[in-house]
Parts: structure tokens; sequence; C-alpha cells
């Protein structure tokens, strides 16, 4: 029977970048699973020292219960790419920083393969490509065992087709064979991502300041515009885009200083009276 594995794991293994790789059919979310793992296989004393195999990338042609930030869900279908990337947190915490270097690569990787295209992040875990989302990130920690670990989530849009994709999605989604009339191999996406990411994030180590420049010059905000930031307690704050902190934050203009916000839903508005040139 052929093997239906839409990856190459031995070409990801190749690249040097990636430690180990599994791959599932289909599995409710790799970040969940990336989770399971952690717990089962984390405990040196057990003879489980998961960290020996990372970075790991984990694998699935179908994600069925996809999730990003603030546990919005994540559609997934036939063509999309969808990963975790299970890493030895280097930080004492884990930083804001680490998904927006992420983002940058995913944007990185879009442009080499595409060159015409400009993909656009939209803070803090999101990228469009034409003002339609072509990529989510979700970011997260997990301690076990006095060890801790990363978990990078990515979804990405390479060969969907749009009339896949269910009706509250459509209008609001693309993807990158969409937008060049291409399709792509997923392992050569991958590879090429993995160069882009382990190189944003030694930048982001080397030099957050830099890091923080290169994804605010990819901004899908320009400075100035009006923007809604919808808070975790649900509440709604207005002003205008003043860029990103060196901490990753986005910085909103109000009537004082630029307020620095770690942690909410960007929500862009129509400037009602935009500057005149």
């Amino acid at each position: 029977m052929p093997d239906s594995k839409p990856f190459d794991s031995e070409r990801l293994l190749k690249s040097g970048r990636i430690k180990s790789v599994e791959f599932r059919q289909t599995t409710p979310s790799t970040n969940d699973w990336a989770k399971q793992l952690i717990e089962q296989q984390a405990d040196p004393s057990e003879g489980t020292d998961l960290s020996a195999s990372c970075p790991k990338l984990l694998l699935a042609a179908i994600q069925t219960a996809g999730r990003g930030q603030q546990q919005r869900s994540w559609w997934s279908g036939r063509g999309s790419l969808t990963f975790s990337l299970v890493d030895v947190l280097p930080d004492s915490i884990l930083p804001l920083t680490t998904g927006l270097a992420t983002a940058l690569s995913l944007a990185e990787t879009l442009n080499e393969l595409a060159p015409q295209l400009e993909p656009r992040i939209k803070w803090p875990n999101d990228l469009y490509l034409n003002r339609r989302k072509v990529a989510g990130i979700l970011v997260e920690s997990v301690r076990c065992h006095d060890r801790a670990f990363q978990v990078i989530g990515v979804g990405v849009n390479v060969n969907n087709v749009l009339t896949d994709l269910p009706d509250e999605v459509r209008t609001m989604a693309t993807s990158l064979a969409e937008c060049t009339g291409q399709s792509y191999d997923l392992t050569r996406f991958l590879i090429r991502w993995s160069n882009h990411y382990f190189a944003a994030q030694q930048l982001r180590l080397a030099n957050p300041t830099e890091l923080v420049s290169r994804c605010q010059a990819r901004s899908q905000l320009e400075p100035g515009q009006a923007v809604t930031l919808e808070l975790p307690d649900g509440r709604q704050v207005e002003g205008t885009f003043a860029g990103l902190s060196e901490r990753g934050g986005l910085l909103l203009q109000q009537d004082g200083p630029a307020e620095e916000f770690l942690s909410a839903r960007l929500k862009p508005r129509a400037d009602p009276n935009p500057p005149v040139s």
C-alpha cells in the first residue's frame, strides 16, 4: 500500500534543524498532542528524556479541533499545513516575542516561495495575505517534572482551495495556492520555514529590538491607524496604533503616553478622522 503521508520525514531530518519527527493522519490538536508527549516523556528518572529528541516536530494531515489564541477554533482541511514544534524553553518565562519571531519566519517563508506577495503580521499571532488570514500561531509553555518546554503551534493554508472552506471561514481566509495559482511541496515549505524560524529565534535572543523592528515593518497596521483592543476580561479600549514594544507588546496611543498591551485581541476599525498629508 503506498505511503499516504504528505511529508518526507527523511528530508526534514536531513535539513539539520529538526531532531525528530512524528506524523499522524488525523489528530484533534497538535499542541494537545505535544502536551501529552511532554507529560509522558519528560521525566529523566523514568528513563524518558524528551529534551534529547528536541526540537521535535509533530505533523498532522488533518486537525479536527485546532485552536488559536484565547481558545478560538482553527479550521484545517485538505491542503493545510498543521504542526507543532516542541523544544526546551530557553527562558525562565515564555516571552511574547517568541510568537512574533514565529510570525516573522512564516512571512519570510511565504516571501521566499512567492516573492510577489506581501504577507502582513496581525499582532500578536496571525498572518495575512491580501487582507485575508493565511496562518495562525499558538505559542504555549508546558512545565513537567521540573522541565520547561515551549510548544509552537502553527496552521498555514498552503494548498487549500477556498471552495473547501466552511461558509463562515471562506470570506475571511485565503491560501498560498489561491494567491499564486500554484501548489507547493509541504516538506519544502517546512524546511524553508525551519531555516527562517531558527534564525528569527536567534535574532530574538541576540537583538530583540531588531526583531521587533522587522515585525513592525511587516505589520498589518500603519502607525496612527485607529484600532480597538478586546482585553482578556472582555473590556474594549480604543486608540491609535503606536508601534510594537521591545517586549513584543502593542503600543496604543490614547490621550496620554502610549500604553503597552501584552495580551489582547486586535480589532482594526476605520479611522473617521484620517491624517491629512
